[in-house]
């Protein structure tokens, strides 16, 4: 009857307390800051203690003559307060306060070495044990556990071998045998990798030991990744290489230090292979830039008219869009006309970039369709400013003025634009002398309108500043 009574208790108690710990289980897996760090691993202490103060309830409702139960709930209580402890040191004070990421290896050094010294405190004081029979004791149960259990002990030592000299630490990007990975947990027996596909691969600390280990830069990781490639046709190789590697720069991911390489492996029946490297910042992501690499080869060969593309815009499009940009609404139809035939028309993948910050530029792009972001960067860091939409334009200020771009253009989704340079306005701006002065009071009232994006513009209003983009264009175009 009584071990009915027991196991009816235990059902029950562990029903009644699975349900508020699994929601505060998944409050915490939402919860934002450190409190999920704070919290988590109280929830088996706590858990436990509740199961065992209802079967002490349930034990002590029916008279149970002998009753162990209370001890169960002082040993569970104990244990809640020794890791709201062990937590608050190391979380709270050497994580938050202190700055300091402990390995788990020293984590549960010290919290085994605190729990053994509470419980020596604890027969001492109750007991009234000698620490020289408690001495006599651990020596010997140490011994039977070091005979018994000696791979589990070599793993132990190894663990604290390896956190002394920092064979491998967290955040170690390292080449191992077959295996490459970021070093997120070096545990007692076993150190955990995280590939580049996300799996999670666990070496026991022996084999980490004894065997080679290539260690990447922990400062500045650069993460190469290769990427191969075949042009049907006959285009000429080094033009070829010569675009790979721009398209491998231009991609918004890409590490531009050290520089992307492109290399011809090899020409047969009809097509060349091609191998082009680059280096990421992050490893976990190279499969996905990977993809975006190989999706600027396909749009930027065809730009280059390495590989047939067919017509994105046809004449009559061309020319409705040109007259449609603020820019060219006074130009006089017929030399709107010949711009529309002078100018190209080329598409952009997403996460392209079409200029950065800094550079020189005298390239006008009218989107089409699609979308440009434009990026300010700064301190290593982009924020977007603008979005340009179907209809409208970017990069007029380098293109007239010849000043650096003071922005960063990319796509953010598969964009097809009219690119307008220098030489395609060097005509329309011969053929119609009033054309430059209409252009700069157009640009000075987008540059009042839009002083977030053009600095230089702050500083300038009304006629001022038509005059002074007048005198840069004329200048730039030895008017």
């Amino acid at each position: 009857m009584k071990i009915i009574i027991f196991t009816l208790a235990f059902l029950v108690s562990f029903a009644i307390t699975r349900i508020p710990v699994g929601m505060l289980e998944r409050r915490l897996r939402r919860a934002p800051g450190a409190w999920h760090r704070y919290l988590r691993p109280l929830l088996v202490p706590l858990h436990l203690l509740m199961m065992a103060t209802v079967i002490h309830l349930a034990l002590s409702s029916v008279r149970w003559a002998s009753n162990p139960s209370s001890i169960t709930v002082y040993v569970t209580l104990a244990w809640l307060i020794f890791r709201a402890v062990t937590t608050l040191i190391f979380e709270w004070w050497f994580t938050d306060v202190r700055g300091v990421v402990l390995p788990t290896v020293l984590r549960r050094l010290v919290a085994f070495g605190l729990g053994v010294a509470a419980v020596l405190a604890l027969l001492n004081l109750s007991f009234d044990v000698r620490a020289i029979d408690l001495a006599i004791v651990s020596g010997l149960v140490a011994l039977v556990a070091g005979l018994m259990f000696q791979g589990v002990m070599r793993d132990g030592l190894l663990g604290v071998s390896m956190l002394l000299e920092k064979r491998v630490v967290v955040g170690d990007y390292v080449r191992f045998e077959q295996h490459e990975g970021e070093v997120v947990a070096v545990d007692w027996k076993s150190t955990t990798l995280q590939t580049t596909d996300g799996d999670e691969v666990v070496i026991p600390n022996r084999l980490v030991v004894d065997s080679a280990i290539v260690r990447g830069r922990h400062a500045e990781r650069h993460h190469r990744v290769r990427v191969e490639l075949e042009v049907a046709g006959d285009p000429p190789p080094n033009a070829v290489l010569e675009e790979l590697a721009l398209a491998a720069s231009s991609t918004r991911s890409v590490l531009r230090e050290p520089p992307p390489a492109a290399r011809l492996l090899g020409s047969g029946e009809g097509k060349h292979r091609f191998e082009v490297l680059f280096w990421v910042p992050d490893a976990t992501a190279r499969a996905a830039v990977a993809s975006d690499v190989r999706s600027v080869f396909w749009y930027r060969l065809r730009r280059a008219g390495l590989v047939p593309q067919a017509s994105l815009s046809s004449f009559e499009e061309t020319r409705a869009a040109l007259a449609g940009v603020p820019l060219f609404s006074s130009v006089l139809p017929e030399h709107l006309e010949r711009l529309a035939r002078s100018v190209s028309v080329q598409r952009f993948g997403r996460g392209e970039v079409l200029f950065r910050q800094g550079e020189p530029g005298g390239t006008l792009f009218v989107v089409l369709s699609g979308q440009l972001d434009i990026l300010a960067e700064k301190d290593g860091r982009a924020a977007l400013v603008a979005s340009v939409r179907a209809g409208s334009f970017v990069g007029e200020g380098s293109l007239m003025t010849g000043e650096a771009r003071s922005a960063t253009g990319a796509a953010a989704s598969d964009t097809v634009t009219i690119v307008i340079d220098k030489a395609d306005m060097l005509e329309a701006l011969h053929a119609d002398a009033e054309l430059a002065g209409r252009i700069a009071a157009v640009m000075a009232d987008r540059a009042d309108q839009e002083a977030a994006r053009e600095k230089a513009a702050r500083e300038l209003s009304g006629d001022g500043a038509a005059s002074s983009l007048l005198e840069k264009i004329r200048k730039i175009f030895s008017l």
